[in-house]
C-alpha cells in the first residue's frame, strides 16, 4: 500500500495529508540538521559540533535566558532572532505529531493497594494508566482476553486480572522474570489461574509458539458468549519487541486489538554498517520510508543511524523546560568534562578502559577538579606504547582551560537536540504506524495516545491498532 493515508485515523500535523509528504519533509530536516544530534555525546568536541553552530546563531544562543532556554522545545522564539534560527524552531514545531491523551490525573487511575506492593511511583503510574487504556479499548470490543509481550514481573497482567478480570498471558524471555511473576500472582488474593505466564523470546520465529500458547492457555477456557477475540498489549517494548511484536499482531486473526508503547529505540538490531551507513534489522520498518531513503535521502542511513535513534529515546522536554540555571550549570559542566576527556584520548592515541561501569559517575559534581578525580578513580589510560609516558592529570587540565568557556554554548546545543528529540520520536513512531497499515487491510483505524505524564514516564505513548471486527 503506497503513499498511505494517515489522515483518516491518525491525526498528522496541520498540513500533511498524506505520509509520503511527512516523510519527505521531515527527512530534508534531519539532513539539513544533522550536526545537532549525529554524534555520540561524549564527542561534542572530537567531532567538532560548535563549528557546525551557523555563526549567525551562536550570540543568540548564548544570550537565552533561563527561562527562554528552557521554552526552547516548546516553541519559544523572537522576531529579532536570525531568520535560519527562526526557521528552525518553525519546522520543529510544524513536524511534532499532536496527540490524544487520556483524560485526568492519576486519581481516576488508583491501583488496589494488595496489587502496589513492590511497585515504585513511576511503575504505578504507568501500569494504572495503560492498564485502564487496555480496559476502555477491550470494553468497546467485548474482548476479554489479553496477550501481554514481555510481561517482565507481572504487574501489568495483575492489574488487568484483579481489577479488571481480564485472562491473561504473559510472554517473558527472561526465565527468572517468568518465575518472580508466577510467585508474585500466587501470593495474591484469589489467584484462579486466569493469569499465566510462559517463557518465550517473540520474534518472527516464535510466531507457531505464540499461537499455540494463545490457543491452550487463553482460548482453550473461552466462554462461548464472549468474543474469542483477543488484544496484544505491552508495556515498554524494548528495541526489536515492538516490531516482533506488531508482526505478531499483522499475522495471528485471533489478535483485534494492538496497544504497545514503543521504548529505546537505540537498541534495535544493527544488521550491518558499510560506508558509514548503519542498517538496522527493524528500522526503518515501513515501504514508504524505504523509498524514500533508496530514492531520494540516499544517503539517509548516514544520519538515521544509532545517534538518532538515541535521541528518539532520551526524556522529552519535560524535565527540561523545570531546570534551574545551577541544574544548567552542573550539566554542561558534565557534559563538556565528558568531552574533554574523550578529545584528549584522540588526541593522545589511548584508549579508555572503565574500571568500574561509569567514567564520570551520575554524581552531583560541582567542579572540573571533583570530575578530574573521578576520572582518574574510574578509567585506565591504556597505550599501544608501553614505554610513553602519560600526565592525565596535567594535560586534562590544560584541555579544560582550553574549552570550559564553551560550556554555556554546550548546553544551549542540547537546547537544540531537546528541540529535535519529539521530532526524532514522531518520525519512528510514524515509520511503525505506517508499516502496520501497509499490512494489513483489515485495520480499521489506529491512534497515537500519549497515556503517562513524561515528567513520570519519559516514554508515554502508545501505538493503538484496531481490526475490523464481526462483533462491531
Amino acid at each position: 500500500m503506497d503513499g498511505v493515508d494517515l489522515k483518516s485515523s491518525m491525526y498528522l500535523p496541520d498540513g500533511y495529508m498524506d505520509s509520503d509528504s511527512y516523510i519527505h519533509d521531515a527527512l530534508h530536516f534531519l539532513s539539513k540538521y544533522r550536526w545537532i544530534f549525529n554524534f555520540p555525546v561524549t564527542n561534542l568536541l572530537v567531532s567538532g559540533v560548535f563549528d557546525s553552530v551557523p555563526v549567525e546563531w551562536v550570540e543568540t544562543l548564548l544570550s537565552l535566558s533561563n527561562q527562554e532556554l528552557n521554552d526552547l522545545p516548546n516553541g519559544f522564539m523572537k522576531e529579532t532572532w536570525p531568520e535560519s534560527l527562526q526557521e528552525f524552531c518553525k519546522q520543529c514545531q510544524a513536524l511534532k505529531l499532536p496527540l490524544h491523551s487520556l483524560p485526568g490525573n492519576d486519581s481516576g487511575y488508583d491501583i488496589p493497594t494488595h496489587l502496589c506492593h513492590g511497585l515504585t511511583i513511576k511503575k504505578q503510574h504507568e501500569v494504572a494508566r495503560l492498564a485502564a487504556l487496555i480496559h476502555k479499548e477491550c470494553s468497546s470490543r467485548r474482548i476479554r482476553r489479553i496477550l501481554d509481550i514481555g510481561s517482565g514481573l507481572g504487574y501489568l497482567d495483575q492489574v488487568l486480572h484483579h481489577q479488571y478480570g481480564y485472562e491473561v498471558l504473559g510472554l517473558e524471555s527472561n526465565p527468572h522474570h517468568v518465575e518472580k511473576a508466577e510467585v508474585r500472582y500466587q501470593g495474591l488474593r484469589a489467584a484462579d489461574g486466569k493469569v499465566s505466564y510462559l517463557q518465550c523470546e517473540v520474534s518472527a520465529a516464535s510466531k507457531e509458539e505464540v499461537q499455540l500458547a494463545i490457543r491452550e492457555k487463553l482460548l482453550g477456557h473461552a466462554d462461548t458468549e464472549d468474543s474469542s477475540d483477543a488484544c496484544l498489549v505491552g508495556l515498554h517494548c524494548c528495541g526489536d519487541l515492538a516490531a516482533s511484536a506488531s508482526d505478531l499482531f499483522l499475522n495471528l486473526p485471533v489478535l483485534q486489538l494492538f496497544i504497545v508503547l514503543p521504548c529505546c529505540y537505540h537498541k534495535m538490531s544493527l544488521l550491518e554498517c558499510r560506508d558509514e551507513q548503519e542498517i538496522f534489522k527493524y528500522f526503518p520498518q515501513s515501504k514508504t520510508l524505504k523509498r524514500s531513503m533508496d530514492t531520494v535521502f540516499m544517503d539517509a542511513r548516514t544520519f538515521l543511524c544509532r545517534p538518532f535513534l538515541r535521541l528518539a529515546s532520551q526524556e522529552t522536554c519535560a524535565k527540561w523546560e523545570q531546570r534551574s540555571e545551577d541544574d544548567h550549570a552542573e550539566h554542561s559542566l558534565n557534559l563538556m568534562a565528558r568531552a574533554v576527556l574523550y578529545l584528549y584520548a584522540k588526541n593522545a592515541g589511548v584508549t579508555l578502559k572503565k574500571k568500574r561501569r561509569r567514567g564520570v559517575r551520575k554524581t552531583r559534581h560541582h567542579t572540573f577538579s571533583s570530575i578530574l578525580e573521578d576520572i582518574l578513580l574510574r578509567y585506565d589510560f591504556i597505550t599501544e606504547d608501553k614505554n610513553v609516558v602519560l600526565n592525565v592529570r596535567q594535560d586534562l587540565t590544560h584541555l579544560w582551560s582550553k574549552y570550559s568557556g564553551l560550556c554555556r554554548l554546550a548546553e544551549a546545543v542540547t537546547g537544540l537536540q531537546m528541540m529535535m528529540q519529539s521530532v526524532a520520536e514522531s518520525f519512528v513512531l510514524v515509520d511503525k504506524m505506517i508499516y502496520l497499515q501497509e499490512n494489513n487491510d483489515t485495520l480499521l483505524s489506529y491512534d497515537l495516545i500519549k497515556v503517562m505524564d513524561d515528567n513520570i514516564s519519559a516514554r508515554c505513548h502508545a501505538l493503538v491498532a484496531r481490526k475490523y471486527s464481526s462483533a462491531l
